[in-house]
This record gives C-alpha cells, sequence and structure tokens, in this order.
C-alpha cells in the first residue's frame, strides 16, 4: 500500500493511503478549509473539560489524514489537533486530538464527524 505525504502552505502534514480517490477526499477535504476545522472543533470541544476553552489556549491543526479504505466504526478523515495553553504552552504539549469524520453525500456539510481520540506523543 502506497503512502503519499505533503504539507500544505500553512504547515498541515496531509498524509494520504491507497488509490487516487483517496487523493481526491483528501482534496476535498482540504478543499473545506477553515469551515471543516471549526465543525471539528466544534465537535471535539463537545468532549472535553472547560480547560480546554478557547480563551484559554488554541488548538492548532497538524495533520490531515486518510486512510486507504474507511476504518471499521467510521473514519475517512481523521484531523490531529495539539491545544497550547496561553499560560503555560508546554503543559498539554505531549497530547494530540484526533476528531474522526465521515464523509456523507449531505450537503451542507459533506464531512460529519464520527469520534475523538485522544493520544500521547
Amino acid at each position: 500500500m502506497t503512502e503519499r505525504r505533503s504539507e500544505t502552505a500553512d504547515g498541515v502534514e496531509v498524509l494520504v493511503s491507497g488509490d487516487a480517490s483517496r487523493d481526491a477526499l483528501a482534496q476535498r477535504a482540504l478543499a473545506r478549509g477553515p469551515a471543516l476545522t471549526e465543525r471539528a472543533l466544534g465537535f471535539l470541544r463537545g468532549w472535553l473539560h472547560a480547560r480546554f476553552a478557547p480563551e484559554r489556549g488554541s488548538f492548532e491543526l497538524v495533520t490531515l489524514e486518510v486512510a486507504a479504505a474507511r476504518q471499521p466504526g467510521g473514519g475517512d478523515v481523521v484531523l490531529r489537533f495539539v491545544f497550547t495553553l496561553d499560560a503555560a504552552p508546554e503543559e498539554y504539549g505531549y497530547t494530540w486530538f484526533e476528531v474522526v469524520l465521515n464523509e456523507r453525500d449531505h450537503p451542507p456539510d459533506p464531512f460529519w464527524p464520527v469520534g475523538v481520540r485522544l493520544g500521547f506523543w
């Protein structure tokens, strides 16, 4: 299976596995830009404690990943974020947050969040 890596102009790493249809999926997700990021962050913040509120720090999108096929339980696109706390930037530096989205045929939101994952470096 081939994995392709690239980087957007604003530094987001893009990882795509599988055939050309998965590249096209990644491009559709990237084309949604800030709207996709905001949808994902809105979903993520619904799962997190208040200490991750926007006035306390910021989330940065670092990776957009598309697997070769939809993963069991959902997952066409995975957005990985890191959180930087304004008062103590190093506090959550070892933690990443992923929002898993499925592409669907229902406008106006073709990418729908279906899960959250938390990980540590």
